[in-house]
């Protein structure tokens, strides 16, 4: 997962690692995909496999149209470019059913759960998988 402002500060140095990455069958992450969003729509040729979308566009993206169109243009972007797209930051039912009928591959936020370490990610995951149905 490489940092949007990071990618966009040393683009020449970010592709090269990525393309390195990719013969390695690693595939790279965009995360915190914000104000940068128009510059990358310019690179045709950096090998990522997915973008973030930064929490200051998700959350209130079901109230702020500016918000939304955002969201829908890194969308696109993703589309594009054939990555996934993760929306970040989801807070609030009202978001979360904005970002699914925008058509966010993925999402992640507090509304589903707070960052944890791994021991607890773990405890968690099993307590969550005794709550399925068996098969």
């Amino acid at each position: 997962e490489l940092n949007a402002g990071e990618i966009v500060h040393d683009l020449a140095d970010a592709k090269a690692i990525a393309r390195r990455l990719r013969f390695q069958n690693i595939g790279v992450s965009i995360a915190n995909l914000g104000e940068e969003w128009p510059l990358l729509l310019q690179q045709n040729d950096f090998p990522f496999v997915e973008i973030k979308c930064d929490r200051q566009f998700v959350c209130g993206c079901a109230n702020e149209r500016l918000k939304r169109y955002v969201c829908r243009q890194i969308l696109e972007l993703a589309d594009g470019f054939g990555a996934r797209a993760v929306a970040q930051g989801v807070e609030t039912q009202d978001d979360f059913c904005a970002i699914r009928d925008i058509g966010f591959d993925h999402v992640q936020g507090a509304l589903f759960a707070k960052p944890m370490t791994a021991q607890k990610f773990a405890r968690e995951a099993q307590r969550r998988s005794r709550l399925l149905p068996p098969g």
